[in-house]
C-alpha cells in the first residue's frame, strides 16, 4: 500500500536524479572554495576559515530550520532553497566574470550558501520520509548517498579541468545550474502540508540534550574520540592544496588528490556490507585507524619523491585508504552515538553531537595548517600520523574499547552500521554539512516498520 503522499517510482527516480546532478556541482564548486581561497591567499588557514564559514552555520540555525520543516509545505521549503542556491551562485559568478573575486567574495558566498543549507536540511529529510515507499525509506536514501557519491568525483575531476579550461566563473555557474533540477524534481512530488505537533507537546532544551553527551560516560569517550578525530585526522583534507602545490601545481593535480579521497570514500558500504556480520566496533575502529597511521606515514615518506606525473598517482593511491579509514571511523563513531543515547533523546543528542563537532573541525584545521608556517608540508604529515597512532592507542586500551564492543553487542546483525555506511562524508572539505543520520531520516516515519531486505519488497526507485 501506498500512503497518500507516496509519489510513483518515476518521480523518486527523478529525485534521486536531480539531488546527484546538484552533487557533481557541489564537487565542481568545491575547487572555489577550497583550492581558489588558498591560491589567492597563499595560506592554508585562510582556506580552512572559508570552508568554516560554509559549514559553521548548520550549528547555530537548528531552530529555525526545524521551525521552517514542521511550519511549511516541504515542497516549498526545500524548493525555495535550491531557488536561493542558484540565484546566489549566478550572481557570484557575475561577479567573478566582472573581476571582483576575491576572499571577501568567497567568504560571503560561503557563510549565506552555507545558511541556506543549514536551513534546508531537517525539510530535506523530512521530505525524504514522506516520499519515500513504505519501509523503504533505507533504499531510497541508498540510491541518494550511492549515486551522489559517484557525481561528487565526478564534479571534482571535471571542476578541475574547467577552472583552467574556462576560468573560475564557470565553477558558480555550473553550480548554479545544478541546483535546478532537485528543484524541479521536488516540485513534482506530491504536496507536503506542515504535520502537527500533538497536544500539549513543549520544546525541549538542547541543553539538556547536550549534557547527556557528556554525563552519560559512554557516550562521553566516544565524542572525546570524535573530538581528537577532528583535531589530528580530518586536517589532512586542509592540507591537500599545499601538497598539490608541492607536488605539481595545477588545479587539476588538486582535483585528482580530492577525488581519490572521495573514492575511498565511497567504498564504506561495501565494505560493511562484507565485514559488518564478522567485525565488531572496536575491531573496525582500531583497523581503520592503524590503515590511516599507516597511510599517512606512507604519503610522508612520498614527500621524498620528485615532484610531478608518478608523484600524483602514488598520492592518488595513498590518499584513497585514506578516504576510506576516515569514513569507516566516522560511521563507527555515529553509530556508537545513537546506539548509546537514550531512545527518546537518539534524534535531539546526535543533532547536538553533529552541531559540536562542526563547531571543533575549524579548530583542528587552523591548528595543523598553523604548523605549515614552520615546518615543512611533509613533516607535518608525520605529526598527523603520530596523533593517529596515539587515538589507535587510546582505542586499544582505554575504557572506548570496552564501550564499542557493548555497542556492537546492540547491533548484533550490523544494522546500524550499514544505514551509516549509505551516509558517505560528501563535500568532505565542508564537514559540518554532511554530518547525515539515518536517525534524523526516521524522524517522521511513523507509517510502518522498515521491511526486510530481499526479493519481493517494493520497487526500488532506482536501479542503484
Amino acid at each position: 500500500m501506498r500512503s497518500a503522499t507516496t509519489p510513483p517510482a518515476a518521480h523518486l527516480r527523478l529525485l534521486v536524479a536531480g539531488s546527484s546532478i546538484s552533487s557533481l556541482g557541489s564537487g565542481v564548486a568545491s575547487l572555489a572554495f577550497s583550492y581558489i581561497s588558498y591560491k589567492i591567499s597563499g595560506s592554508l588557514a585562510i582556506a580552512v576559515v572559508v570552508l568554516a564559514l560554509q559549514s559553521l552555520p548548520s550549528a547555530f540555525l537548528i531552530k529555525p530550520a526545524a521551525h521552517l520543516a514542521s511550519r511549511y509545505d516541504l515542497r516549498l521549503v526545500v524548493a525555495g532553497a535550491e531557488a536561493a542556491k542558484c540565484v546566489i551562485y549566478v550572481a557570484v559568478g557575475v561577479l567573478v566574470l566582472m573581476g571582483y573575486l576575491s576572499l571577501g567574495l568567497l567568504m560571503v558566498t560561503a557563510l549565506v550558501s552555507g545558511s541556506v543549507s543549514a536551513l534546508n536540511y531537517p525539510a530535506w529529510n523530512k521530505l525524504l520520509v514522506r516520499v519515500a515507499p513504505q519501509g523503504q525509506l533505507d533504499r531510497l536514501d541508498a540510491s541518494l548517498s550511492s549515486w551522489g557519491a559517484v557525481a561528487g568525483i565526478l564534479g571534482v575531476l571535471i571542476g578541475g579541468q574547467m577552472l583552467d579550461g574556462l576560468g573560475a566563473a564557470s565553477l558558480f555557474f555550473v553550480n548554479a545550474i545544478s541546483y535546478l533540477f532537485p528543484l524541479l524534481a521536488v516540485l513534482r512530488q506530491p504536496a507536503m502540508p506542515p504535520e502537527p505537533l500533538p497536544p500539549g507537546t513543549k520544546p525541549e532544551s538542547f541543553a539538556s540534550d547536550a549534557r547527556l553527551l557528556f554525563t552519560v560516560a559512554t557516550l562521553r569517550r566516544v565524542v572525546i574520540l570524535a573530538i581528537l578525530l577532528e583535531l589530528v585526522a580530518w586536517p589532512i583534507l586542509k592540507l591537500l592544496p599545499r601538497v598539490a602545490e608541492d607536488v605539481d601545481p595545477t588545479s587539476q593535480t588538486f582535483s585528482l588528490l580530492l577525488g581519490a579521497f572521495y573514492l575511498g570514500n565511497s567504498g564504506v558500504s561495501i565494505f560493511l556490507a562484507r565485514g559488518k556480520k564478522h567485525y565488531g566496533y572496536q575491531a573496525i575502529m582500531l583497523a581503520s585507524l592503524v590503515v590511516l597511521a599507516i597511510a599517512l606515514v606512507a604519503m610522508w615518506m612520498s614527500g621524498l619523491l620528485p615532484g610531478g606525473v608518478g608523484h600524483v598517482i602514488v598520492l592518488m593511491l595513498i590518499i584513497a585508504p585514506i578516504g576510506l579509514a576516515l569514513s569507516l571511523v566516522v560511521t563507527v563513531i555515529s553509530a556508537s552515538i545513537q546506539l548509546g543515547a537514550p531512545d527518546s533523546k537518539e534524534i535531539r543528542v546526535f543533532a547536538v553531537y553533529s552541531a559540536a563537532v562542526t563547531l571543533v573541525a575549524p579548530i583542528g584545521g587552523l591548528a595543523i595548517t598553523g604548523l605549515v608556517g614552520v615546518l615543512d608540508i611533509w613533516v607535518v604529515v608525520a605529526v598527523e600520523a603520530i596523533g593517529v597512532l596515539a587515538l589507535v592507542a587510546y582505542v586499544g586500551w582505554s575504557s572506548l574499547g570496552k564501550d564499542l564492543r557493548t555497542f556492537a553487542e546492540k547491533d548484533r546483525d550490523g544494522l546500524m552500521l550499514r544505514r551509516h555506511s549509505r551516509h558517505p562524508v560528501v563535500n568532505s572539505l565542508e564537514r559540518g554539512v554532511a554530518h547525515r543520520s539515518e536517525a534524523a531520516l526516521r524522524d517522521l516515519d511513523h507509517r510502518a516498520p522498515e521491511a526486510p531486505e530481499g526479493p519481493g519488497s517494493i520497487e526500488r526507485p532506482t536501479g542503484a
